[in-house]
């Protein structure tokens, strides 16, 4: 229990970094890996697990609407779970990436049910001859209808 509670304090010491310092890059695998290691006793094989998970995490960059698995959630519960199970960096690579990407998609479903996300309206309107379409259309319809009737 304590070790969670470490690791914890750890990612979050990193996300508060992360978020208030202008995004100083301290969330990736590399960073992570070791002190989770230092807090857990294990510094080299954090090192090594932070390093492995780096190379999977180096390429995965949000670019436009892509949102890319989690490098911190996966970093830290990843290097935990190898050094508590003594696993190694074999551990931290198999489970580090499905846990970043399960992580990222609780963040994704919090904003959606949250409401946390930016809604843009767009109002659309076509303009033909002075008139909307809406008003041409409505115009149209009951045009329509009075052909009908006749």
């Amino acid at each position: 229990m304590r070790d969670a509670f470490m690791v914890g304090l750890v990612l979050a010491a990193v996300w508060f970094v992360e978020k208030c310092l202008t995004t100083p890059m301290v969330f990736r695998p590399i960073v992570v890996g070791p002190l989770v290691g230092l807090v857990l006793g294990d510094v080299k094989m954090g090192i090594l697990c932070g390093a492995t998970l780096e190379t999977v995490f180096m390429g995965a960059i949000q670019v436009g609407s892509a949102v890319p698995p989690d490098p911190m959630i996966g970093a830290g519960v990843g290097t935990a779970l190898a050094i508590l199970s003594g696993g190694g960096p074999i551990v931290a690579f198999t489970l580090g990436f499905p846990i970043a990407i399960f992580g990222q998609s609780i963040k994704a479903g919090e904003k959606v049910t949250t409401g946390k996300t930016v809604t843009i309206n767009v109002k659309k309107s076509n303009t033909i001859s002075g008139t909307t379409a809406a008003t041409k259309s409505t115009t149209s319809a009951s045009d329509a209808t009075t052909k009908a009737n006749d």
